[in-house]
């Protein structure tokens, strides 16, 4: 639900000021300000402007544990790199760190870190799944 935050009467018609909010793909809320006008002499409101609420920005938990998601930057001390797949194992109750497992094709874990929802994102519908060697980090 939007919040009406600002109304005014004005010289050309009714101003509101709404804060809502969009979701992302990656699972957090960008929190956005729109205003709308009711022009003098007219019934309906039309579409004036949209603005990004600065430092308004509210996480949501949009992953579920057991989800697969895809890394977003490289973890140089685990070998992880941008684009590799884990799995979500626990969600923290703080709703804006999870912990996320990584292993290879046979089974064995390679690291599982405590992640922000901004170091992973969803599998988008369209990419396609690539095996890289991880032998050498195993040493």
């Amino acid at each position: 639900m939007n919040e009406v935050r600002e109304e005014r009467q004005g010289s050309y018609g009714r101003k509101y000021v709404l804060d809502g909010a969009l979701p992302t793909p990656r699972g957090t809320l960008l929190q956005i300000r729109t205003v709308w006008m009711i022009d003098a002499g007219e019934d309906a409101p039309r579409f004036a402007r949209r603005t990004r609420c600065k430092f308004q920005r509210e996480v949501v938990m949009r992953f579920k544990e057991l989800d697969t998601v895809v890394l977003t930057h490289n973890v140089p001390e685990h070998s992880l790199k941008e684009g590799d797949l884990g799995a979500i194992v626990h969600l923290h109750a703080d709703r804006e760190t999870v912990e996320v497992e990584f292993v290879t094709a046979e089974g064995r874990t390679i690291a599982v870190l405590t992640l922000r929802h901004e170091d992973i994102r969803s599998i988008a519908d369209r990419e396609i799944l690539h095996v890289r060697d991880y032998s050498v980090a195993l040493g």
